[in-house]
């Protein structure tokens, strides 16, 4: 990284796409899944390096985070912190990376950078290619642009990467437990299976921070038993049955101060895990886990795949956030969004009917077929 005259900061060949796989959710791209319900998008080096792919990022905008829709000359004002030049592939080990220098030109995106917000996730449309069940293809990509995130699809791969961190002499001081969950997080192997989940989570623009070191610690745990969720389904173990955890009482859960209740926190019941699978297909829910982390866990990981579900959540907290709000708020905006992610999914379910042939499938397929093969595949895996 250096910096202009003015006080721009340019990142030099930072890496903003690759070749390979990735994973998506079956309602982020029109690709039929696996029997497990996963997809693995390609993007082949003849895609990602296409002439016409490349050119459509040059001078593209920079922005934090995805914004809700493509940029336009009419949100262009309002979004964008920079832009993207000098777009190229890159050498030797980075031969299968889409490298770009980003010029950065507005103070707080600057000052977000050097804090820390280092990856990098692009935004293009593009057609896709069914190749098999849970195999899809990329084709003619277009950019529209290129955003700064915590957590890119692509993997930590593609991130802003200064060598000064490497030489610079580091300040000595005392590891903490949080340094020490912060280390484990950062392992290539822990990266790698993040990295498999993809997307950026959405994050507040003022964050909750508890006021005492009991509520920073009542707030840490809540949080690790959303992670312990949202882990579990990244690898789940093939002789786990969800349906054969026994259930039981739980160590009372923070609320919004940190503080605890008397009372044992609930558990995930029969409605909670419906909407949990509405809002994350496939979603791996056991009969004793805290309900309020399943839901912040599935809200949390919708925001990530749909943009009309984040806004309702937002909308949902009245300007909380999934870590902050009470429960009631939570409720509300559990069962907002899982409503919407309902009707998006028998939407979907009809309007892909509207397209099918008897040729694609030996006869024509109802709603009620689709009904009636989902009971029998959930009932034999039981």
């Amino acid at each position: 990284m250096a910096e202009t005259r003015e006080g721009f900061l340019v990142c030099y060949a930072v890496p903003i796409a690759r070749i390979g796989f990735m994973e998506y959710a079956p309602h982020e791209v029109p690709v039929e899944p696996d029997e497990n319900g996963r997809v693995r998008v390609e993007r082949t080096e003849a895609e990602v390096f296409h002439p016409d792919a490349m050119a459509s990022y040059e001078g593209k905008p920079a922005t934090v985070n995805h914004p809700k829709e493509d940029v336009t000359p009419v949100t262009w004002k309002g979004v964008a912190v920079g832009h993207a030049q000098n777009i190229r592939r890159g050498e030797g080990e980075a031969a299968d990376l889409l490298l770009a220098d980003l010029v950065i030109t507005d103070q707080d995106a600057i000052a977000l950078i050097r804090g820390g917000l280092r990856e990098v996730s692009c935004g293009y449309d593009a057609e896709y290619e069914q190749v098999a069940p849970g195999h899809g293809r990329q084709r003619n990509i277009r950019g529209n642009h290129v955003a700064l995130v915590n957590r890119a699809r692509c993997g930590s791969r593609c991130r802003i990467n200064d060598n000064s961190e490497d030489i610079m002499p580091k300040e000595k001081k005392q590891t903490t437990f949080l340094d020490t969950l912060a280390g484990f997080l950062k392992k290539p192997e822990v990266r790698k299976m993040l990295d498999e989940e993809g997307g950026d989570p959405p994050q507040p623009e003022k964050p909750d921070v508890p006021a005492t070191d009991e509520d920073r610690m009542a707030a840490l745990e809540a949080r690790l038993n959303e992670l312990e969720i949202q882990v579990r389904n990244l690898k789940p173990t093939e002789d786990e049955d969800p349906a054969d955890e026994p259930g039981g009482e739980q160590p009372a859960e923070p609320d919004a101060t940190g503080t605890t209740d008397a009372a044992p926190v609930r558990t995930v019941d029969a409605d909670t895990k419906r909407r949990a699978e509405y809002l994350v297909p496939g979603m791996v829910v056991q009969t004793s886990d805290q309900a309020c982390a399943v839901q912040r866990a599935a809200l949390r990981t919708a925001m990530t795949r749909d943009k009309a579900i984040g806004d309702v959540v937002t909308g949902a907290l009245r300007g909380s956030t999934l870590d902050g709000c009470d429960c009631v708020t939570l409720d509300a905006a559990f069962l907002a969004a899982s409503e919407v992610a309902k009707a998006k999914n028998n939407g979907k379910t009809a309007d892909a009917l509207k397209g099918a042939s008897t040729k694609d499938f030996g006869k024509a397929t109802t709603p009620a077929d689709i009904n009636r093969m989902n009971r029998e595949f959930h009932k034999k895996g039981a």
